[in-house]
């Protein structure tokens, strides 16, 4: 089965006459599974972020004033 959009190859891939089956790249499996555990480890991940001192800052607030 090759499918086009636009008149542009986009896919080409064996036909299933399976109901309900799905036909997918391994290469791009391979990248789904890693986009999910990426998301997963990004969502569960808890960022330290250092607290930042700010006085320096308002020192050279004062002073442009």
């Amino acid at each position: 089965m090759v499918i086009y959009v636009d008149g542009r190859q986009v896919a080409q891939h064996r036909r299933s006459y399976t109901p309900a089956d799905v036909v997918l790249d391994p290469a791009h499996a391979r990248l789904l599974r890693l986009a999910r555990q990426a998301r997963t480890r990004l969502v569960a991940a808890d960022a330290d972020i250092p607290e930042v001192d700010l006085a320096c800052y308002d020192a050279l607030i004062e002073e442009a004033c």
